[in-house]
């Protein structure tokens, strides 16, 4: 998996507006979740459970689809710190959100001046159209076998607004049979 970030340098300054107000709490839910969970001790993998997600809901009037995205996503924090040695609560700096397919459609724009039209499409995320310029990297990366997931990351770099594509290609397959060249055995 790999990410091509592109800014939304020409969007309209209403969209931005709503976009930022998402980010802001897009990051408070979360937030409130690695607090939830690190108070409980709760460093599994599995995903929340309904109480916990609908306690998110009615404390910042989200729908569950996206209490559940932000639980998962305040989880996935959360392990990462739980792995380190020294053990502290993470805090949250970036405001950056995670929105599978659930929230978003990418498809490619039909004018001539866009490239591509992601679309919030809602359960949560605000219904709006953003296009989006294409970049080489996005070329090749297309050019090359890489698909392009289904997954974005919406995310705000000072106040800038960006997006994080994400492309996918498969492994390819272990090779069963090759020459050996040599070996070390930690011996002079």
């Amino acid at each position: 998996v790999r990410s091509c970030r592109v800014y939304l340098n020409d969007l309209n300054p209403g969209k931005a507006l709503i976009l930022k107000t998402f980010l802001y709490l897009c990051h408070a839910v979360c937030q409130y979740f690695v607090d939830l969970f690190w108070q409980r001790q709760d460093f599994g993998g599995q995903l929340s459970d309904l109480p916990t997600v609908h306690r998110g809901v009615e404390r910042f009037g989200i729908t569950t689809r996206l209490a559940q995205a932000l639980a998962k996503q305040a989880k996935e924090t959360l392990r990462s710190q739980h792995r380190k040695h020294k053990k502290r609560k993470p805090r949250l700096r970036r405001h950056v959100v995670t929105l599978f397919y659930h929230f978003v459609k990418i498809e490619a724009m039909r004018s001539g001046f866009f490239d591509w039209a992601v679309r919030l499409i809602g359960s949560g995320a605000p219904r709006l159209v953003l296009p989006v310029h294409s970049t080489r990297l996005i070329k090749r990366r297309l050019q090359t076998g890489w698909t392009l997931a289904k997954t974005i990351r919406l995310g705000m770099d000072g106040s800038r607004l960006f997006i994080d594509f994400l492309f996918e290609k498969d492994r390819p397959a272990l090779r069963e049979a090759g020459r050996v060249v040599g070996m070390d055995s930690n011996y002079k």
